[in-house]
């Protein structure tokens, strides 16, 4: 009986740590969008699936790396549009893929 106690309060546990992440999420959108110019696109093949990477370069010269959906095709010299993110725990920015545009 002691054991059954125990088990339900580790998962009790668990359940008050999913629905605080629920609530309080570690990543928040800034409402920034940032656009920037792809200077790299590269698609890899895994075990469980392609990945495609796009390395991109911002009006600042920061280059960064960006994960997007493996069937998107964005050509080398195209546009990307990014939301910003950040994180609340490290304060750290990370970037969502938003679109894709042909250079002009």
């Amino acid at each position: 009986m002691k054991q059954l106690k125990i088990g339900l309060f580790i998962l009790m546990c668990g359940v008050g740590v999913l629905v605080a992440l629920a609530y309080f999420p570690l990543t928040s959108e800034t409402g920034q969008r940032i656009q920037a110019k792809v200077i790299s696109n590269t698609l890899t093949q895994s075990l469980d699936g392609h990945r495609r990477y796009l390395t991109v370069q911002t009006k600042d010269n920061d280059v960064f790396r960006v994960s997007i959906a493996p069937t998107t095709d964005c050509p080398i010299d195209s546009v990307v549009a990014l939301d910003t993110l950040n994180n609340q725990v490290t304060g750290q920015s990370s970037y969502q893929f938003i679109h894709c545009r042909a250079a002009q």
